[in-house]
């Protein structure tokens, strides 16, 4: 700050600001250039008036005189409380840059532990990737072994359902083979019995005719002899040899374990 009245140069100075050249002015006009123990330079005076001419409007016409002491102390005033003011200007704005600096610091710590957790979130991420393809893998895997077991129980099924067929055929087969046995079996006791009793007739004793069981009531008029008589025994015997050995038929349709009546 420049003030307008040096008491060491004894000198008036310029002032650069608005407010002190009007100062200046009133000083100028107020207060006589020059008195009994003070000297100005002509170069100075004329500087002076041409100044004050080209700020005539501006002059003031009261005759007070200006207080410098006073007014030096409005100015330090001022200067101390703008001086203050900065102070506190600058104190709100360390304060301020102090708050910032540790949000920072915090926004800071928790980008570092964010970054920490993306870093660890993108590793989890890759092994979950890795063992999700390792499991696809296994999967495809499976699903083939699946595909070739599926296609190897159709191929069993058919081969299993061809043994059955075939099954059942040759079960077929035995049944016609037991029932062909079983024909032939009675067949072959009946030829059997008739041959027994035909033996047995031919190693009976001969008949009496007096008292002769076949003909009761006498021989008939075509009577041929014995060999008939043995031809009537045969046929007599017939029927009873049937009822003594019955012919077993096997059902085709029955699944049970099958008893021949032999």
């Amino acid at each position: 700050m420049v003030y307008p009245y040096d008491d060491d140069s004894k000198h008036l100075r310029r002032s650069t600001a608005h407010t002190s050249k009007q100062r200046l002015q009133s000083l100028l006009f107020d207060k006589p250039l020059i008195n009994n123990n003070k000297s100005y330079s002509s170069d100075f005076k004329e500087n002076l008036y041409y100044n004050s001419s080209l700020n005539s409007k501006n002059i003031p016409t009261t005759n007070n005189k200006f207080d410098y002491k006073k007014e030096s102390i409005e100015l330090k005033r001022q200067l101390s409380m703008e001086k203050e003011n900065h102070q506190l200007s600058l104190e709100k704005e360390h304060i301020k840059n102090n708050s910032l600096i540790i949000v920072n610091d915090n926004l800071r710590q928790k980008l570092v532990k964010a970054a920490s957790e993306y870093d660890k979130i993108k590793t989890e991420n890759k092994n979950l990737i890795r063992l999700r393809n390792k499991d696809e893998s296994k999967i495809n895997r499976l699903e083939s072994r699946l595909i070739d077991s599926m296609n190897s129980y159709k191929g069993l099924k058919n081969n299993h359902d061809i043994l059955n067929d075939n099954y059942k055929n040759l079960k077929l087969n035995h049944i016609n083979l037991e029932n062909n046995y079983n024909e032939l079996k009675h067949q072959f006791n009946v030829e059997h019995a008739l041959n027994m009793k035909y033996h047995e007739i031919l190693n009976k004793p001969e008949i009496d005719d007096d008292t002769d069981d076949l003909y009761p009531t006498g021989k008939p008029d075509d009577y041929k002899g014995d060999l008939e008589d043995t031809d009537y025994l045969l046929t007599r015997a017939i029927p009873d040899i049937h009822r003594s050995y019955p012919t077993t038929t096997i059902n085709q349709d029955d699944d049970t374990e099958l008893f021949l009546n032999l």
